[in-house]
């Protein structure tokens, strides 16, 4: 899930599609040029991903998340979308491709995780969290 934040200031969250990390910890996401993403990221680069599971059929006994916080920027340009564009087989959801295609490229800042045997801070009752070093 993506979280941005619109022109009223409030959080937009939606669900994405995420390449893998760069070496510099970089995340890729594909979206439309013009999406609602796209333009407040453009106004405001704070954004967050959060990737969950919940297990209920399970009683949560293998719950998780990891969020991460960070900046984001959007790219339109021809190389970013030739190296970090989407695969091959997934480019027909661009009927234009790639004239209707933009990257968001989120640089993660801090990660929060709980779940799969980390716990919370028992002092703090926060996620376990690191601040990432600035690798971009």
């Amino acid at each position: 899930v993506l979280i941005t934040i619109d022109e009223n200031g409030m959080p937009r969250a939606r669900p994405v599609g995420v390449n893998d990390p760069t070496d510099d910890w970089s995340l890729w996401i594909s979206t439309w040029r013009g999406s609602r993403k796209t333009k407040q990221i453009a106004a405001n680069p704070k954004a967050a991903l959060h990737f969950g599971f919940d297990d209920i059929p399970n009683g949560h006994k293998d719950s998780y998340y990891a969020s991460f916080s960070g900046l984001a920027s959007v790219y339109t340009d021809a190389k970013s979308i030739a190296t970090y564009g989407p695969a091959k087989e997934y480019r027909s959801q661009w009927p234009e491709y790639p004239n209707d295609l933009a990257l968001i490229r989120f640089v993660p800042q801090r990660l929060e995780v709980m779940g799969k045997g980390i716990k919370p801070s028992k002092q703090l009752r926060q996620p376990q969290g690191v601040n990432l070093p600035h690798m971009a």
